[in-house]
């Protein structure tokens, strides 16, 4: 009879530690599907920066919208040739969107270092448009992409000699 009250004693113990667990670890997952997403350190300073960068950008003259279009284009491309997609880069682990995103960022404060402002406004450009991304403001991205999309079609619109002749 001891030994059938320790069974059950036994049982009904394990069985109530075994559903504190799981309930404990339902709890959790709870908790991380729901914790808001993480946010790129310097997003809002990025996004003042945008704002105060394109009305600047579609006042300056044709001369330098076409040098930022050239250096969108090239950054695009970079982007592109790692990242084929918006939803690509998306879906890679925070770490490597951080990560590249700094890479951006050094590559653009080295533009800006060296007077090479238009390059180093293209690579703005992309790198809040890819932060974006990050952030799931998916409006944000459309937005941008209009902006992307304008400048990086003023290289083509520039009349050369070979299409003049």
């Amino acid at each position: 009879m001891e030994v059938l009250i320790g069974v059950i004693v036994v049982g009904v113990v394990g069985g109530s530690l075994a559903g504190y667990v799981w309930l404990v670890r339902a709890r959790a997952q709870e908790v991380v599907q729901t914790r808001p997403r993480r946010r790129i350190a310097n997003y809002d300073e990025l996004k003042q920066e945008f704002n105060d960068l394109m009305p600047a950008l579609y006042q300056s003259d044709a001369k330098a919208q076409l040098a930022v279009g050239v250096g969108l284009n090239l950054s695009t491309a970079f982007v592109r040739s790692i990242y084929p997609s918006t939803k690509a880069f998306a879906a890679v682990p925070w770490v490597e969107q951080r990560d590249f995103l700094l890479r951006l960022e050094a590559a653009e404060k080295v533009f800006y270092e060296n007077s090479a402002h238009e390059a180093g406004m293209a690579t703005t450009l992309v790198r809040y448009w890819l932060a974006a991304v990050v952030e799931g403001e998916e409006e944000t991205v459309r937005e941008l992409e209009v902006h992307l999309d304008y400048f990086s079609r003023k290289p083509l619109e520039e009349e050369t000699p070979a299409r003049a002749g």
